[in-house]
Parts: C-alpha cells; sequence; structure tokens
C-alpha cells in the first residue's frame, strides 16, 4: 500500500501517489538471462546474468517503517527561532517537525530556512530588504507537509524526493507522527537493500 497525506494548518488531504509523480522518463526494465554461459579459461562455465527465477526471489517491497528515525524531535510553533537553532546544533538535524500541545503535525522547518532569514536572503540566495522581525517557529514553516503512511513502499518516498526536491518527510500513522525519513536515510536502505527490482 502506497499512501501520501498533506498535513497544515487546516487540516490534511490524501494524496495519491499519481497526482505527486510525474510519468516514467523510460519503460521499465526487464529481467535477462545469458543466452549462453561464459567459459572462464577452461574452468567451470557460469552463468553472466541472474536468471528472471532468481531475481524473482528478491523482496519487492521496502516500507517506510523500516527505514524511518525514531523517536522524533520536533518544536511547537511558539518554539523561537533561537531555541530551534539550538536544538538544529544539538542534533545535528537538518528538518523538525512542528506539532502542536496536541500532538497535530502543522508545518516542518529546516537548518537552512533559519539560516536564510538569519542572512537575509532568499530561496535563490538573493540578499532581501528589511522585513519584521521574526521570532518564532510558525513565522517560517512550511505550513503543508506531505506525509507517508509507515506501511508506504520507500521506492515511492525516494521518487517524491527527487521530483519534488524534498529532503524529509514525516511519517505518519493514524494521524499521529511515528517517525521521519531523510536523504541519509534513504542513502542507509539502498546501500542495504540494493537490489534493482526494489529501486525500479
Amino acid at each position: 500500500m502506497t499512501n501520501f497525506t498533506l498535513y497544515g494548518l487546516n487540516g490534511h488531504e490524501l494524496m495519491p501517489v499519481g497526482k505527486l509523480l510525474k510519468k516514467p522518463l523510460v519503460s521499465k526494465v526487464e529481467a535477462v538471462s545469458a543466452e549462453r554461459p561464459v567459459d572462464d579459461k577452461g574452468h567451470q562455465a557460469r552463468q553472466a546474468y541472474r536468471s528472471i527465477e532468481q531475481i524473482g526471489q528478491v523482496p519487492a517491497v521496502l516500507r517506510a517503517a523500516q527505514v524511518m528515525s525514531s523517536p522524533v524531535e520536533t518544536v511547537t510553533p511558539e518554539t523561537s527561532i533561537a531555541a530551534a537553532l539550538v536544538q538544529f546544533q544539538a542534533h545535528g538535524f537538518r528538518h523538525l517537525p512542528v506539532v502542536t500541545a496536541a500532538g497535530t503535525l502543522v508545518g516542518i522547518i529546516s537548518d537552512r530556512d533559519i539560516l536564510h532569514h538569519l542572512a537575509g536572503l532568499n530561496e535563490e540566495y538573493q540578499q532581501q530588504p528589511a522585513r519584521p522581525p521574526v521570532e518564532r517557529v510558525a513565522q517560517l514553516m512550511t505550513p503543508q507537509v506531505l506525509t507517508a503512511d509507515a506501511d508506504t513502499d520507500v521506492k515511492y518516498i525516494a521518487r517524491v524526493f527527487v521530483e519534488r526536491h524534498i529532503g524529509a518527510m514525516p511519517v505518519m500513522q493514524q494521524q499521529t507522527l511515528q517517525g521521519i525519513i531523510t536523504r541519509s536515510d534513504l542513502l542507509g536502505a539502498v546501500m542495504r537493500h540494493y537490489s534493482l527490482t526494489e529501486w525500479a
């Protein structure tokens, strides 16, 4: 099952995977087998490629719950920018989900959001004119957050990261924050589960 949900200040909305992803640029690669064995200087012949049957034995789906980091460090909308920056520095994180006192996910903030603000730069690294002072996370956070369910197929999450330029995705189960997946988590998953069938 592959489920994505968009969370924000005004509630949440289911997002079908077809609405999130671009159409595939290439057709699906089919498995091949060797036409003839490869002879290694008279030693026992060996097959050049895996057979289709061997490829089919590899587990097909890796779930978000198997990849996510948990528990999750969070901030509230009322957290000061200074306190959020300390939290980023203390833990070495790049993203922090923003949750209310009741535990409702209402946004996400990145260390880049804060650094751009402090340097007076926009997303294109251009100097911004003086703006009103910003004191709370609520003033800088991204108020709509794309999330995945714990049983979402990780290969779809990886595609969303690439196509939507996302650096982190909270993992929700029954509207409760269960974990977070970052680019580092995905890279670790690729290293541990490198089969072509999982990432096709």
